[in-house]
């Protein structure tokens, strides 16, 4: 997963993962996770909850095309929200690519 954080740090993104958002994401981090998928309306919740469990913070890196939309990207952002501590950090990235579906890549540490 180096190459997707890379690029989302130092990539061609609308929106650049920041180098010292992903310090202060992992900052202490014993464990982590790294999830990509498709989005799609009736996985989410459950993908967020499983994902999520036990995390304290999280990346959030997405890639949309010319048609997403702002509750698109505000859809996922407020499902990762409801399953992170109240306390919890975090950040994302966002690109526009050729993708027939709102696509996530997910990096949550613990």
């Amino acid at each position: 997963y180096y190459s997707i954080l890379f690029n989302a740090i130092y990539g061609k993104m609308m929106i650049n993962l920041g180098l010292e958002d992903f310090k202060l994401i992992t900052n202490n981090a014993k464990k982590a996770r790294f999830y990509s998928t498709e989005i799609s309306s009736e996985d989410i919740d459950n993908l967020m909850k499983s994902k999520l469990k036990g995390m304290k913070n999280a990346i959030l890196i997405l890639t949309g095309n010319n048609e997403t939309t702002l509750d698109d990207l505000e859809y996922v952002w407020q499902h990762a929200l409801k399953h992170l501590p109240k306390n919890g950090k975090t950040t994302f990235a966002y690109k526009i690519d050729d993708v027939n579906k709102l696509q996530l890549n997910l990096m949550a540490v613990g």
